[in-house]
């Protein structure tokens, strides 16, 4: 089930005596697409404790994103979220409870930064996001222009990644 509404695919799983599978709902979360990363990733990778995987872009508006930290602090990976700081309001904060155990069980942090030189750093997996220009109409980006050269997924930038990070 797809829905715009946060939350809709839970509500339904309520009143539907069938399994519902969350093909992304609201704000809130993709889990599959997180799961086919997932499986992507495992296939290329193995386990993925310790591995080093990247989220780079506009996580703030990413349900992607959100369920990746799910599933992907599950599985050990070392997680770093980068980004600008005006579109990581919150990760901070979230990274933190759950680095003092505060999340869920078996999850552990993850990294949040501005830095995309030390985001980049030896990664196994770089995931970049698509900057959801829709949702930029509040001002979080000074330009485009901007973004794009301290935030972009470049040959430069990238070479600092694992041989084969992808």
């Amino acid at each position: 089930m797809r829905h715009g509404t946060s939350g809709a695919p839970y509500l339904a799983a309520e009143t539907f005596s069938g399994n519902i599978l969350n093909g992304g709902d609201g704000w809130h979360g993709h889990p599959s697409q997180a799961l086919l990363d997932l499986y992507t990733m495992r296939r290329h990778l193995g386990d993925l404790r310790g591995k080093k995987v990247v989220i780079l872009g506009d996580v703030l508006h990413s349900r992607v994103a959100r369920s990746n930290i799910w599933t992907l602090t599950a599985m050990g990976a070392d997680l770093w979220i980068c980004g600008p700081t005006t579109i990581l309001r919150g990760f901070d904060a979230w990274a933190s409870r759950w680095r003092t155990g505060a999340g869920p069980a078996g999850h552990g942090g993850f990294t949040v930064t501005s830095d995309v030189t030390a985001a980049l750093k030896d990664a196994d997996v770089v995931m970049a996001l698509r900057l959801q220009r829709e949702r930029m109409d509040s001002g979080l980006l000074p330009s485009l222009r901007e973004y794009a050269a301290r935030f972009g997924l470049t040959r430069e930038r990238l070479a600092g990644a694992q041989p084969g990070a992808s």
